[in-house]
């Protein structure tokens, strides 16, 4: 982008411009919930909390954070121009963002599907988005975003965690990372409000670990062998199996398998 349209996109999409700064909270999403249900809350507000005694992820799953290491926010959005139909297109955007922030501070990041963000073979970061669905309008979008920055242990029930500070060795300050991911946040709005729905597909599925890779995977059915063909428009990750069937799976429906697994062939 050049500087005109970093201009452009700041206007068109304010991203913390109005910033709600806790100590501690249950969870930033359900204090977002509570405060949409109070008043009217400008689009772009963050709410970002120090800690969260009950923060949350995917399904029961919870988020585990140390008091003031890490940035733990949930930004509300209000894309009208979507349809419920084009949730995940947004989910990808989101998503593209975190990516696009850590990509900025040197780390190389992947997606395993649908929204969780790693570095090598560890979580550095999630989501967990939720819509609010009024007729055929997308009333409004409450997306919890926790990026670990600067905790240098973990649960022993979180082995699979890492963070900035242990890939790096040194500090990435919360309001730096706060102000970095809100740029992001700005650009990647800003292309799903011009239509760029491609170009964020394809950099979302270019992202996807596993993709192309044939692996093992644990399905309702039980044990199979596919490969991952990509995602669709409805989130939906499309595996195909060795006799060339092809099938869709939801969230929740097919468990991915440790990132260090050999694959038998490639593409």
């Amino acid at each position: 982008m050049g500087e005109k349209d970093i201009f452009l996109n700041y206007f068109m999409n304010p991203f913390g411009k109005n910033i709600i700064r806790l100590e501690e909270t249950d969870s930033t999403n359900l204090y977002a919930e509570r405060l949409l249900k109070v008043r009217e809350v400008p689009e772009g507000t963050i709410i970002v909390a120090a800690f969260q005694s009950a923060g949350k992820g995917q399904g029961d799953n919870t988020w585990e954070s140390e008091r003031g290491k890490n940035l733990l926010v949930s930004v509300i959005l209000k894309p009208a121009f979507l349809s419920p139909a084009d949730q995940f297109i947004l989910s990808k955007a989101l998503t593209l963002a975190v990516c696009d922030l850590l990509g900025s501070n040197g780390i190389t990041p992947s997606v395993k599907w649908p929204n969780d963000i790693y570095s090598g073979e560890k979580k550095i970061a999630g989501l967990l988005i939720q819509h609010r669905v009024s007729g055929q309008t997308l009333e409004h979008t409450i997306a919890g975003i926790g990026i670990n920055l600067n905790q240098e242990q973990f649960p022993v029930t979180l082995p699979g965690a890492v963070s900035y500070k242990m890939l790096k060795g040194t500090d990435l300050p919360a309001e730096s990372a706060l102000g970095g991911l809100a740029g992001m946040l700005d650009h990647r709005y800003g292309q799903l409000k011009q239509g760029l729905t491609g170009q964020i597909g394809k950099e979302y599925q270019d992202r996807v670990q596993g993709l192309g890779q044939w692996r093992h995977y644990e399905t309702s059915e039980g044990a199979v062998e596919g490969k991952i063909l990509g995602v669709d428009e409805f989130g939906r990750l499309i595996l195909e199996y060795r006799d060339g069937r092809k099938e869709l799976f939801s969230h929740g429906e097919i468990k991915l398998p440790p990132l260090h697994f050999n694959p038998t062939s490639d593409f």
